[in-house]
């Protein structure tokens, strides 16, 4: 059996009180190789994933990083279509949630505590930044550290 999971559409991101939230919309497809070799859908599924994220800037070797640890909180699954009959998908849906919080989850955070590299500019540097999530804004707030290069 294999699964082909694609994004349907584009992911959401809803800043409030320290909080980000994402939902995330996409579709599981299931499919079969028979003896054949031929590759046949057996169901395909709507589905939503739903996560938060805590958001922090570190300083690592001279770069200000923006690191992010996620947490799951739910997937939603619904049947769209089904080559073997209508079935109720909350077994399945409480198999992928095992799978996204023991797999997903911590290979995306594996990303969020590498971080992403803030852009830089020379001789600039950020003191005690500290993120503050509102409703519908991000706010980062720091002292600045300025080292003006010297020309010869």
């Amino acid at each position: 059996m294999e699964f082909d999971v694609t994004a349907g559409k584009y992911p959401t991101c809803t800043v409030s009180n320290n909080t980000i939230a994402f939902d995330v919309p996409g579709s599981l497809v299931a499919m079969v190789l028979l003896p054949n070799n031929t590759m046949v859908t057996v169901f395909t599924l709507d589905m939503v994933v739903r996560t938060t994220a805590n958001t922090t800037i570190t300083l690592k070797n001279g770069t200000e990083i923006l690191g992010f640890e996620d947490t799951l909180l739910s997937i939603d699954l619904k049947l769209i279509s089904s080559e073997i009959g209508m079935f109720d998908v909350n077994t399945l849906q409480k198999t992928v949630q095992l799978i996204a919080t023991y797999i997903m989850i911590p290979v995306i955070n594996q990303y969020g505590t590498t971080g992403i590299p803030i852009p830089a500019v020379e001789g600039v540097s950020f003191v005690n930044p500290e993120i503050t999530l509102g409703a519908n804004y991000i706010q980062v707030a720091t002292d600045i550290n300025y080292k003006p290069t010297t020309f010869v």
